[in-house]
């Protein structure tokens, strides 16, 4: 590598490699994971909830496997969000199961601060509210049982009233992230929200510091860093529900382990004979 930066085109074959090694995750949850789960296996509302996540995990890797040019950065950089916190959630929920009830609290929550939007919507129109009257009659109805749900749930603004948080944990995403980090799991989440969140979320959001000065053959590496936490994050996702609900056992263990084997080999033989150099490096002889 000189002070030009790296030869061209390797920003790009790296990238391939991680996008590879991302194909590689989205097979193994769709052919070895998902197959596991049954309906008689997932009968109350803790394993519902965490096949769930799986599930919402397994889209992400799938829909990020058919992101693989430069200008998918975008849509790249929501799914590693996304793919983030709902690491993040699964990891607290697998340290406290009882609190999925409190996720299911913030969802309905969530869907009263929704509807009471509508609500204010229509009548600073002065109009009906047509196509969306259950709403507003949610929104009417439930005010007084959504505020006790709030305030049991600790939900409260300085002044004692009950507030919706923007997390079902009430904290914000950075100290959960620390938490998290304290269940100890390979993922660093602290790392990465501190170093890339608020990258990726510049991405999410359009601003102008993503590409600004920004040479072309370095492009492909905007989205394609995160290529390799989006692959990492499934795979602890489809972990956390494994040990969940069906228990964690050696034939699991070693599945994981030739799937971590495959994701690193895959990213690094892909960039080495896209370059022209020999899949594996050649070990000197002693």
């Amino acid at each position: 590598m000189t002070d030009q930066g790296p030869p061209k085109g390797e920003a790009f074959e790296t990238a391939r490699g991680l996008f590879l090694a991302c194909k590689e995750v989205e097979t193994f949850i769709r052919e070895t994971v998902l197959p596991q789960f049954s309906d008689e296996k997932l009968s109350d509302d803790v394993s519902g909830m965490f096949y769930g996540q799986l599930l919402r995990a397994y889209a992400w890797i799938h829909t990020i496997t058919k992101l693989d040019e430069p200008f998918d950065f975008q849509a790249v950089a929501a799914g590693a969000r996304a793919l983030l916190e709902t690491a993040i959630d699964m990891v607290l929920l697998r340290a406290n199961p009882s609190d999925v009830a409190r996720v299911v609290a913030w969802e309905e929550s969530e869907r009263f601060k929704h509807a009471q939007a509508i609500e204010r919507y229509y009548q600073a129109l002065s109009a009906p509210p047509v196509g969306h009257e259950p709403a507003v009659q949610f929104a009417k109805g439930m005010k007084a049982r959504i505020e006790r749900l709030r305030l049991r749930q600790g939900w409260k603004s300085k002044n004692g009233k009950a507030r919706h948080p923007d997390r079902w944990t009430g904290r914000h995403l950075d100290e959960d992230a620390k938490r998290a980090d304290d269940c100890g799991h390979t993922f660093k989440f602290s790392n990465f929200y501190e170093t890339e969140y608020r990258q990726v979320c510049w991405m999410v959001h359009g601003s102008g510091f993503v590409h600004r000065r920004v040479s072309a053959e370095f492009f492909p590496a905007i989205g394609g860093m995160l290529y390799r936490p989006c692959a990492d994050l499934a795979t602890l996702c489809a972990e956390l529900a494994i040990r969940q609900v069906l228990g964690w056992s050696a034939t699991h263990e070693a599945a994981f382990g030739d799937l971590r084997t495959r994701t690193i080999l895959v990213a690094g033989v892909n960039r080495r004979l896209a370059m022209g150099e020999a899949p594996f490096p050649e070990v000197p002889r002693r």
